[in-house]
Formats: structure tokens, C-alpha cells, sequence
């Protein structure tokens, strides 16, 4: 299955876990099934939000920024990392 959630459709954007909770509902899925991949705080803010984990695209000295109350559960350098994880 797949979902394609627009912001500018429904309303709301990221930060916002409403958003993911959108996607989620449309594929019947829980978050605490789920893996968020993103390459920005942002998304890391908002899949913890959402009651995901997640896995942060990021070089290892980058830094969250104090507005992300939140760590990354998994951090890779590129999409194929997710191998190891899955």
C-alpha cells in the first residue's frame, strides 16, 4: 500500500504529527509499527510526535537543535543503511 499526504491539501504540515497520523490512518497502520525515514529535525520532531521511531539522514556531527526535544532512534548516512536496520 502507499499514501501520498499533501500539507497544502490537508491542511496541515510538520511539525505537526496530525500529519502523520493522516498517513497512517490511510494505510491502517500503527506508529508503533512504523519507521519514519527523514533527513531534517523536522521530521525527527515529528514522527516522535506521532509515536514513531526514526531514522535521521545525517552526518554524525550534526546536531539536533534545541527545539527537538526528541533523539533520532537510528541515524544513517544513506538509504541503504536501512538494511542494517531492518
Amino acid at each position: 500500500s502507499e499514501s501520498i499526504i499533501i500539507s497544502d491539501i490537508v491542511g496541515v504540515a510538520k511539525p505537526n504529527p496530525r500529519i502523520m497520523q493522516i498517513a497512517l490512518d490511510e494505510l491502517a497502520l500503527e506508529a508503533k509499527n512504523c519507521l519514519y525515514v527523514g533527513d531534517q529535525p523536522y521530521d525527527v520532531l515529528c514522527s516522535k510526535l506521532a509515536g514513531m521511531d526514526c531514522a535521521w539522514i545525517a552526518e554524525d556531527e550534526c546536531k539536533l537543535p534545541d527545539l527537538v526535544p526528541f533523539n533520532e532512534d537510528y541515524r544513517i548516512s544513506k538509504l541503504s543503511d536501512l538494511l542494517s536496520i531492518l
